[in-house]
């Protein structure tokens, strides 16, 4: 009596946009705190930051801090026009990402920000970017397995009917709407 046609990527990006969104929760001076697993790194990143005139090192330090990075500001640059951080941990989820990169694209983000805009909101963008380009591909074929993991996962995930940028993870479409486009009626 009734069809569901599953939007992959949108499945997949809702799934892991919740995951990530678990591991974020606020104290009660409204501070994000990371509660995610995190990765040491064997040697520290120093990650150059991008030279953009209304940066502030302190708020960057601060919110890489919110969000599962261990770093300090390098004690010899600090003064400098163009200074750098050492990363000494990353969240588990970025270990497979170019750690610079997005320590720059964070920081761009901080500066980027309408003063309007908290700290946790730049964070949910960048995550729900993050999940967007880390999820299943719709045309990536999947087998059955993976099929029914999907499907599997979606049925427990809050908010499931939408991914992250308000578009449908799946459509219903009942008989009476199925027997309408090969035109019968009654």
């Amino acid at each position: 009596n009734e069809m569901f046609l599953i939007d992959q990527h949108a499945a997949h990006e809702r799934i892991v946009y919740e995951q990530i969104d678990q591991c974020l929760t606020l104290d009660d001076a409204g501070n994000v705190i990371w509660n995610g697993p995190t990765q040491r790194v064997m040697f520290p990143i120093c990650v150059e930051l991008p030279k953009i005139i209304n940066i502030c090192v302190d708020d960057s330090v601060k919110c890489l801090r919110a969000i599962g990075f261990e770093c300090a500001i390098n004690a010899d640059d600090q003064a400098a026009d163009s200074p750098s951080v050492a990363i000494s941990a990353i969240p588990k989820i970025c270990e497979s990402l170019d750690v610079s990169a997005l320590v720059c694209d964070i920081v761009g983000e901080i500066s980027d920000r309408e003063s309007k805009s908290s700290l946790l909101e730049v964070i949910h963008k960048m995550f729900a970017t993050y999940a967007c380009h880390h999820s299943v591909r719709a045309n990536h074929p999947l087998n059955e397995a993976e099929m029914n993991a999907l499907l599997r996962q979606i049925e427990g995930t809050p908010r499931s009917g939408q991914c992250n940028h308000g578009r449908p993870t799946y459509v219903k479409l009942l008989r009476k709407d199925i027997e309408r486009l090969f035109e019968r009626t009654g």
